[in-house]
């Protein structure tokens, strides 16, 4: 099909002119992801980070037992000796403590959530051992303090927090964190 149209030349002289359709071509092109998206993916990628790194720590402070003491019959009955790091004071309600590894107390799985009576299970049962036993570690005065203090979760904290547990790992394992 062949478009005509009228064309005026510069000399004042109109004229018909015949034209071929235009092919349309979409070009698609990347979108590529803005600044802010890229720092909100690797904010994300360091709180997984640090929450894995945390865990870590926790467990070789702990010796990688379980700190709270089990019966006979309940290693009889949960034969699973999984380590999992409980953080005693919730991390969604004091998120600035969500890495502190004083925070951490290293438990067996079925004592943190698969059993009756577990941290997540009965609290209340579970307060009744960890409470004496962070007075004994001497931590929880400290995070008493630390739960009165509450700061603002920024990008700036949680590179600083990365930062602070990776050295913390090194100083504990004597190895570099990823490696």
């Amino acid at each position: 099909m062949v478009n005509t149209r009228i064309k005026r030349k510069i000399s004042g002289e109109v004229v018909r002119v015949e034209d071929s359709p235009r092919i349309k071509i979409k070009v698609k092109r990347k979108r590529s992801q803005a600044p802010s998206a890229l720092r909100d993916a690797r904010i994300k990628r360091l709180r997984k980070e640090n929450d894995l790194i945390w865990s870590a720590v926790v467990k070789m402070f702990a010796d990688c037992k379980s700190e709270k003491v089990s019966t006979e019959q309940e290693l009889i009955d949960h034969p699973s000796r999984q380590l999992n790091s409980h953080h005693y004071f919730r991390k969604q309600m004091y998120p600035w403590m969500r890495w502190d590894v004083r925070d951490g107390i290293c438990i067996y799985s079925w004592q943190h959530v698969l059993a009756r009576g577990s941290a997540h299970d009965d609290p209340a049962q579970f307060d009744a051992f960890a409470v004496p036993y962070l007075r004994e570690r001497g931590d929880y005065g400290y995070l008493l303090g630390e739960t009165a203090r509450p700061q603002k979760i920024t990008p700036m904290f949680i590179e600083e927090a990365n930062a602070n547990l990776r050295d913390l790992f090194f100083e504990t394992s004597g190895n570099v964190w990823g490696e």
